[in-house]
């Protein structure tokens, strides 16, 4: 009975040093546990110490008698907090387990060298070789210096206890892993909306800079838009005061038209005036001649009737005395005659002068009517080019107008299309950057979950 109570107060000791050394083993199980050859070496000690308390179980006597007597639970069992990245071993073995990975970890700390643990600090990619189960037995119990007698057997509540922590374990591995790769998801997915923020962001600080020159272009624009309408006003001023001047000389062209109108109508009708009255007087005089030019030819017949009639009825005195009165007569009628022929060289000439001055007054006349009828053509030509030259300026002047405010329209358009466009890209933004806020926390929340 001593021996077995101090058996069962070394396997207590043995237990508490061996859940000491699991629980600084699970501290560095805390600290590697990020790694993969930490999680690989916890799950081999796991299952060498599953097959060796399965093994002990079914060396364990039969016989009750042989049985050393069972602890209480309480006392056996020793019972820490399960962190993550911890084994079960260390929270739920029975104190001969507990014995015999202390013999273990006795042994594999006897074995290593300084030397050779700080190379396998070092070198934590490759995975250790453990021993198989008969061996690690033998080990552990060679080192504890017990016998198979001593060894109770483990309860099957324990070993499914130890089961379902494996699972829980794995399940809880599982997970940390899936939430490490969706944390790597969202990192690559934050350094993407990043980069495309960033992008964004540059592209509407280029799209800004843009937005302003262009905007700075249309304001110039716009100015010298404003100062060639200026000009252009100015021009359509001084085209319709040049207009109203032209307008003024083509009325006063047309008086002066008239006014020669008028002129030429009085000339002519002067002229034919003029041209009346001589024509007239030398026209009854020439009547007038001729009607005593016969008489006179009459007056002659007569007289020859008369002298033969005298000749038959009178003396010759009274014959002489008519031959007298004759010879009077022919006097008369030869200086009738001669005045007939003056009167009609001198109408001749009267004629001739009145015929000269008749082309005189035709070429005179007709000149001054052609030089004024092609001074008024030209006038008139003038003024019809002007009226073109006016109608065209004025035409252009419009145009150029509806030109420019039909530039001012489309850059007014423009820059409000811009306008909307910079607004709908502020909202995008806006959108990315609440997006990302999000994304921001979730990212935080799940730090925290993982963290907790």
């Amino acid at each position: 009975m001593d021996r077995h109570n101090n058996n069962g107060n070394n396997s207590n000791t043995n237990s508490d040093k061996s859940g000491n050394n699991n629980s600084s083993g699970s501290n560095n199980g805390n600290s590697n546990s990020n790694t993969p050859h930490s999680t690989k070496i916890n799950t081999n000690t796991e299952r060498t110490l599953e097959t060796t308390s399965r093994k002990i179980t079914a060396e364990s006597p039969r016989n009750p008698s042989q049985q050393t007597p069972k602890t209480p639970i309480s006392a056996r069992t020793k019972t820490t907090p399960i962190s993550r990245g911890t084994t079960p071993s260390s929270a739920t073995l029975s104190p001969h387990l507990a014995n015999i990975s202390r013999g273990v970890s006795d042994r594999t700390s006897t074995t290593n060298t300084p030397k050779e643990n700080g190379k396998r600090d070092e070198s934590n990619s490759t995975t250790p070789a453990y021993p198989d189960s008969s061996t690690l037995l033998n080990r552990s119990t060679s080192n504890a210096k017990i016998q198979l007698s001593d060894i109770q057997p483990v309860e099957t509540n324990v070993v499914e206890r130890i089961k379902n922590l494996e699972i829980s374990i794995e399940q809880h591995r599982a997970s940390h892993d899936q939430l490490e790769q969706f944390i790597q998801s969202l990192q690559r997915e934050l350094s993407a909306v990043k980069e495309a923020h960033k992008a964004v962001v540059e592209a509407a600080e280029a799209r800004m800079k843009d937005l302003k020159s262009d905007m700075d272009q249309l304001q110039e624009a716009s100015l010298a838009n404003s100062g060639r309408l200026q000009e252009l006003w100015e021009l359509v001023r001084q085209l319709s005061e040049n207009l109203a001047s032209k307008e003024s000389q083509l009325v006063e062209i047309q008086n002066r038209i008239e006014d020669l109108k008028q002129r030429r109508e009085e000339i002519l009708q002067d002229r034919e005036d003029t041209e009346r009255e001589p024509l007239e007087i030398i026209r009854m005089e020439r009547v007038k001649l001729q009607m005593e030019y016969d008489e006179i030819q009459m007056i002659e017949q007569s007289c020859a009737e008369i002298m033969e009639q005298l000749q038959k009825s009178f003396s010759s005195e009274e014959i002489e005395i008519k031959h007298a009165k004759v010879m009077q007569n022919d006097d008369r009628i030869a200086q009738l005659e001669s005045m007939i022929a003056e009167n009609k060289s001198s109408s001749m000439i009267d004629e001739r002068n009145a015929d000269e001055l008749i082309l005189m007054f035709d070429k005179v006349y007709e000149r001054r009517i052609r030089s004024h009828s092609q001074e008024f053509k030209a006038i008139e030509q003038q003024a019809l080019e002007l009226e073109k030259q006016r109608d065209q300026e004025a035409n252009a002047a419009l145009e150029e107008y509806l030109r420019l405010n039909q530039l001012s329209v489309e850059a007014e358009e423009n820059a409000s299309r811009e306008e909307f466009n910079l607004l709908a890209e502020r909202e995008r933004l806006a959108e990315l950057e609440s997006s990302l806020e999000a994304l921001k926390l979730e990212l935080g929340q799940h730090w925290a979950t993982s963290t907790v």
